[in-house]
Parts: structure tokens; sequence; C-alpha cells
């Protein structure tokens, strides 16, 4: 079977779109190693709570970022919203377990 055109092109972007799903899989696992440090640092120097203004300062960067870059607002704010909630539980996960 002969591919047609769009079928040739529509592998190539979906080999792309893989390549910047691996990239951001990449970062994310970044992203929660460093939160764990973050989480022996407050564990270490007895800070327990979350700072509520560490997330409202991250959201609206990133919101002040989707205006500018033309993006959807509330698609990428969920999506780091989702990040946060993931990093603020290891960081308790990381601090309760440290008190038994």
């Amino acid at each position: 079977m002969i591919e047609s055109d769009y079928e040739r092109k529509l592998y190539r972007i979906r080999q792309q779109i893989d390549k910047v799903d691996d990239a951001i899989y990449d970062m994310i696992a970044t992203r929660m190693y460093l939160i764990s440090d973050v989480g022996e640092l407050k564990k270490k120097y007895g800070v327990i709570e979350m700072s509520q203004e560490r997330r409202e300062e991250i959201l609206l960067r990133l919101k002040t970022a989707c205006i500018k870059d033309r993006m959807p607002v509330s698609t990428v704010i969920k999506i780091f919203e989702q990040l946060i909630d993931a990093s603020v539980l290891t960081q308790e996960i990381i601090f309760n377990d440290k008190m038994k």
C-alpha cells in the first residue's frame, strides 16, 4: 500500500509530538526531584506550611506568559495547578514520613 502525503505528514508531526511529550515528562520528573529537595529543606528547618503566595506567583507568571503567547490560559493553569498539587502532596509525604 502506498502511503498518502497526508499519512506521511501526519506521521512526522506525531513523531515530533512524541519527542515533545518525552521532553515534558523529563521536565516534570526534574521538577518533582526539585520539589523533593524543597520538602527536605523545609523539613530540616521545620517549615511545614505550603506557601499560597508561591502558588499564586507561579500561576500569575504562567497566566502572563499565556496571554503574551496567545495560549489557552485556563488549560495551562489547570495543568500547572495539578503539578502544584502534586508538589504539595510530595512535600507533605516527605514531612510526615520523616516525623515518624
